[in-house]
């Protein structure tokens, strides 16, 4: 099967990207316009940005192998995101942006001090390295199964041109390629998931089928322990995954997505905009899988994958959209692991420029880089970074064995639920020592080596995932608690930093006095134009050979992105205007 039609797609995607990247670049005239888009943020860009980064390949692969044999527990894995972010809405967004700061780990500094900020910043760097890469791979991997595509050439087109866009223009290229991205992905499945459902006769032939093939209990949202083997999808993995989701939004290591907004008011419109849009399209993700369990099982597992149903979104969309349209699947699946991976790669270099290399420079006494250098090192650390990812992706896909992979995989589970626990009750408990942070990350790590040292000594069968992310989740609370008693101890200088911390974070932003004036005007037009470039492009698969209905189809799809675009330019095109007219500028800024 020629794959032509889709590699075009992906190429003119890809070019798209890298001209956004370059257009963006004249946006960064400091390290804060670079790594934090200098506080300029509209509510719209960012809690688009938010929605996509919180999204990858997995959603489309792994996720809908949850779905393609779990049916509705799909659901619980987004719900939890959308609780988070519903919190985030309701006063975390706010504090966050209200803290003032270009990293997470320089909040970390605030609020404990700069020893633990140093071992979250370079584990923090450690395991994005990881976890990127291992997503390119898994990702490339997929490509290569479901739509021919040579896996090492799939990782270098991937990570260089998201490497080269975000390096070049910084977090104001990051988010409006994330934008645009949206535009693309959200419409697409949205598409795929009516059409299966017209496919099985609506959402009543959906449960009859269901029943039909006697798959009621295992699409039930909620499971028997003994419905799964080791009761997965079942009440304790219900619990374990919100829990684990709700505090990976809650977290002071996703607080860095709000540093970019103007102040607390807008981050919360776009924590709320993130939130709708993830519960919206969480109900249209899950029904491609289902019906593909459904329609074409057989289909589904002929594919050479090792867990078959993780191509199952992919199967169906092939199946049943109009010629030239399987290319935007590939492209949509690019475009959410993508959204990943140039956020971590700005939000990472900005890591290593205000965080460690500070830290080093006090060390050996030298003075504090000025802001021109920071700018400079910062694009030189992005490039890096995404070098390195693509390094390490390629090692996966040309590695023997899976193990390295595994391995990795563990390491950043083991890690990553000890040390978000500090980064969620720093935020709450004023009374805790400085030292409280360290000793709550490192009880929680115990538990992942008394499971690790089970399993590989002593080859006892592993942890349930549910049952270790639980029990690393409550030692670490406990022994956070544990350290509230010594706060009597602590030194009146650090009593003086927490207030301070406190202070600042419930303190409201004036966006005019602390910031400036805003580019809202600029950022929709420019967004704007490329949008309706991407929607014209998409219009032109109409010409292709296709049924009437299908041509419509595509060009809803198209007229969607491109008026879209068009809407943003008559803004932009309306705020220019009133920015000439003294007697509206007030207008403009309250707007």
């Amino acid at each position: 099967m020629s794959h032509t039609l889709e590699y075009v797609i992906i190429a003119v995607y890809l070019v798209f990207m890298l001209v956004m990247g370059a257009a963006f670049h004249s946006m960064n005239r400091n390290v804060s316009d670079y790594f934090r888009s200098g506080c300029q943020g509209t509510w719209w860009l960012v809690g688009t940005s938010i929605f996509m980064s919180g999204i990858s390949a997995i959603t489309f692969t792994s996720n809908a192998g949850v779905a393609y044999a779990a049916g509705l527990s799909y659901l619980i894995i987004y719900a939890g995101t959308v609780v988070g972010l519903v919190m985030n809405w309701l006063f975390l967004a706010g504090w966050f942006r209200q803290l003032r700061a270009i990293t997470f780990p320089e909040v970390v500094r605030q609020r404990y001090g700069p020893a633990t900020q140093q071992i979250y910043a370079y584990v923090g760097l450690v395991m994005f390295l990881l976890g990127a890469s291992m997503q390119l791979w898994a990702l490339a991997l997929f490509s290569g199964a479901m739509f021919g595509l040579n896996i090492i050439t799939v990782i270098l087109l991937l990570g260089l041109v998201v490497t080269v866009y975000a390096t070049t223009g910084g977090s104001w290229a990051m988010m409006a390629t994330e934008f645009v991205q949206g535009l693309i992905l959200v419409p697409v499945t949205v598409l795929v998931a009516i059409l299966c459902l017209l496919k099985v006769g609506g959402v009543g032939g959906l449960l009859e089928l269901v029943s039909q093939q006697g798959l009621g209990a295992n699409f039930a949202l909620f499971k028997g322990e003994n419905t799964f083997p080791g009761g997965n999808y079942a009440a304790m993995w219900i619990i374990a995954m919100l829990v684990f989701q709700v505090k990976t939004q809650c977290s002071l290591s996703s607080a860095a997505r709000y540093f970019t907004v103007k102040d607390g008011r807008e981050a919360s419109k776009a924590a709320l905009l993130a939130a709708v849009l993830m519960g919206v399209c969480m109900i249209f993700w899950v029904i491609p899988p289902l019906c593909a369990r459904l329609l074409y099982a057989a289909d589904v597992a002929a594919l050479p994958l090792a867990n078959p149903g993780e191509g199952s979104y992919a199967v169906i969309s092939m199946r049943l959209l109009p010629y030239g349209m399987t290319g935007l699947i590939a492209v949509a699946m690019f475009s959410a692991t993508m959204s990943s991976m140039d956020a971590g790669i700005n939000r990472n270099a900005a890591m290593v420029v205000r965080d460690v290399i500070p830290a080093l420079r006090r060390l050996t006494g030298k003075a504090p880089m000025s802001d021109t250098r920071q700018l400079v090192v910062g694009k030189f650390t992005s490039l890096a970074f995404g070098l390195t990812i693509v390094a390490l992706a390629c090692y996966f896909a040309t590695a023997s064995g899976k193990g390295i992979f595994d391995v990795a995989f563990r390491i950043g589970a083991m890690l990553g639920g000890p040390m978000s626990v500090p980064l969620i009750l720093g935020l709450f408990v004023r009374r805790a020592p400085w030292w409280s942070g360290l000793v709550a990350a490192g009880a929680g790590f115990v538990p992942s080596l008394i499971e690790l040292g089970g399993t590989v000594i002593f080859h006892r069968e592993s942890w349930s995932w549910p049952t270790l992310t639980l029990v690393i989740m409550g030692v670490s609370a406990v022994a956070y608690a544990a350290t509230i008693p010594f706060w009597k101890y602590s030194r009146p200088e650090y009593r003086r930093q927490i207030d301070v911390f406190f202070e600042r974070m419930h303190r409201p932003v004036d966006f005019e006095k602390e910031v400036g004036k805003g580019n809202d005007a600029m950022q929709l037009r420019m967004i704007g134009f490329f949008a309706t470039a991407i929607g014209g492009f998409m219009s032109l698969l109409a010409l292709l050979p296709n049924p009437l209905t299908d041509r419509l189809l595509i060009l809803a799809i198209a007229g969607f992105v491109c008026l879209v675009g068009i809407f943003m330019l008559v803004q932009a095109r309306k705020k220019f205007h009133a920015m000439r007219e003294p007697h509206k500028v007030g207008e403009l800024v309250t707007k």
